[in-house]
């Protein structure tokens, strides 16, 4: 009697299960994870005679089950309170934010970044062009040794940059950061933040200017799933996504030479929030190539970029002292012939990448 009432019970659940799954309309996204959801496959004889058609039934039927984020957290708890994992899928939570556990620092990595830098500066700038570099440190960095994890070490990389580009000027990003200066789930920074960190770009190359961020305009947008949110199904509070302009930003020039982008040649591609990465607000996502003009600047300098995505929240603020902000991403691009697009003529240069980028050189790309 007790095993046929277990049975009972077994199958009554796999029943209620299905009922639900039936029940709950079909999502086309997943806000929270930050990707597109498996759809029903259509069922004809093409696809019952096509190898995978199982595959494909089983992808959609994951990415549909009833209640799946609530599965997700449940998951995310069991690993971290009973089976005591330190991390989930290489994040872990502390002091109200997410984290990614990169770990260890690639040396070796971090040199070849220099030497490219160096390549870069050998093939395209002259003598006395003014040239930096900084390190965005990961958030990771700001953490109390209490609740933090193996990371990369920040002072070990910046000393061997410094040691690989003893000629090269070393912008210090450090003091003008803290932990609630990026977001909560994801691992970039706040634009209404950096103030600070913009002033001393300017100051890098003597230009005296003043970031008035409380007279620009600030629009929100919630709930922000960062990209941390989704690799961990966490009960942390989303963020919320600021953007700032004026009469100066709302009247800056781009031009995006991604041929394939949906959304180009804005500053601000507010259509992409709500979407699978509300980030890509900042210019639209990440580009190889994006030039910035500012005509109401009142000098005629150039500022070029060598950036990641955290360069797109800071360039419109950068814009403000530059006639033009040249933005380059050598992770979709490589800087052999880049001449041909970019002119380096009495030009600042920046490079500005954050601590994973470093630790991952092989990504950016030459050819």
């Amino acid at each position: 009697m007790k095993y046929k009432l277990m049975s009972i019970v077994f199958c009554g659940l796999l029943l209620c299960g299905m009922g639900l799954n039936l029940a709950t309309p079909d999502r086309d996204i997943s806000y929270t994870e930050r990707r597109q959801l498996a759809q029903a496959p259509r069922i004809d004889g093409e696809f019952l005679t096509t190898r995978g058609g199982g595959e494909t039934i089983e992808e959609y039927l994951l990415d549909q089950f009833w209640n799946r984020d609530f599965f997700r957290i449940l998951k995310v708890w069991f690993d971290q309170k009973v089976l005591r994992k330190s991390d989930t899928n290489g994040l872990y939570e502390a002091e109200g934010h997410l984290f990614q556990m990169e770990y260890p620092l690639d040396e070796d990595s971090v040199r070849s970044a220099a030497q490219k830098m160096l390549d870069i500066q050998k093939k395209f700038l002259s003598q006395d062009a003014k040239v930096a570099y900084a390190v965005i440190p990961d958030k990771a960095h700001y953490i109390s040794e209490g609740t933090k994890r193996p990371s990369l070490d920040y002072e070990k990389m910046t000393a061997i940059l410094s040691e690989e580009l003893p000629e090269m000027d070393y912008l210090s990003l450090e003091e003008h950061l803290s932990l609630e200066d990026y977001y909560r789930t994801d691992l970039h920074w706040k634009q209404e933040n950096l103030a600070q960190v913009t002033q001393a770009v300017w100051e890098q190359f003597d230009i005296r200017a003043q970031l008035n961020i409380q007279d620009m305009s600030a629009h929100a947008y919630q709930p922000f799933y960062g990209a941390y949110y989704g690799r961990t199904a966490s009960s942390i509070k989303p963020d919320e996504l600021i953007w700032l302009t004026d009469e100066e930003i709302d009247g800056l020039s781009v031009k995006d030479y991604d041929e394939v982008k949906e959304s180009k040649d804005v500053v601000y591609a507010e259509e992409k929030l709500g979407g699978v990465d509300s980030y890509e607000l900042f210019f639209g996502g990440n580009s190889p190539l994006i030039t910035v003009d500012n005509p109401q600047c009142r000098g005629k300098r150039q500022l070029i970029v060598f950036r990641d995505s955290f360069g797109s929240s800071i360039a419109p603020l950068l814009a403000k002292e530059y006639s033009r902000v040249v933005l380059v991403d050598l992770r979709f691009m490589g800087y052999e012939f880049l001449d041909q697009f970019v002119d380096f003529d009495d030009a600042d240069v920046l490079f500005l990448w954050g601590q994973q980028v470093y630790n991952n050189s092989a990504m950016l790309r030459q050819r």
